[in-house]
């Protein structure tokens, strides 16, 4: 992201993007959380725009890593994307993790 992530509405709106490029990667739940040292709940919370807590340098960090390397992973045709099909994970917002 060009802007620097300082609201919960930014952050969320950058998981979710995030969110959006991993099921066209076709990345696991589990991967999407760990990309940004997130749990399950707490990425949930944070796709949704529910998520009241501090933002810490460490998730804006990741994103600004994570997002510019999905996003050229995308526009090249990721091959496990392709391979995936139409067997791609969905959106973490209407998952569960243990």
């Amino acid at each position: 992201m060009s802007e620097a992530l300082t609201t919960s509405a930014q952050v969320s709106a950058a998981v979710r993007e995030l969110d959006g490029l991993a099921n066209l990667l076709g990345m696991p739940s589990r991967e999407r959380c760990s990309i940004l040292g997130l749990s399950g709940p707490a990425y949930r919370s944070w796709y949704i725009g529910l998520m009241h807590a501090e933002i810490t340098a460490e998730l804006v960090r990741r994103l600004g890593y994570a997002l510019p390397l999905m996003r050229r992973m995308a526009a090249h045709g990721s091959a496990g994307a392709m391979a995936r099909g139409q067997n791609r994970p969905h959106a973490m917002s209407s998952e569960t993790l243990a």
